[in-house]
């Protein structure tokens, strides 16, 4: 008889896996408030693991990091890596 592959529902829950999604930024402070969002809205619709976004700031020079930390005060899954 052949081996059968173990079947999703037979592994681990997924909620045990966390995912972490880091982005790397330096002067997107136009940029980061939509990009962080439309990507948490589709993580929150489509993903099924546990995740958290983190924000690596790369030493930018205009407004970066305090949005960045902004957004880490809005959602509990964003988090600010400086």
């Amino acid at each position: 008889m052949a081996r059968q592959e173990p079947r999703r529902l037979e592994a681990l829950p997924f909620s045990q896996v966390r995912v972490d999604i880091v982005i790397p930024v330096y002067n997107e402070e136009m940029a980061l408030p939509k990009s962080i969002a439309t990507l948490s809205e589709y993580l929150s619709t489509y993903f099924p693991y546990d995740w958290r976004v983190i924000i690596a700031n790369n030493a930018s020079t205009d407004n970066t990091l305090e949005i960045a930390k902004g957004l880490s005060e809005e959602n509990p899954r964003v988090q600010v890596l400086h």
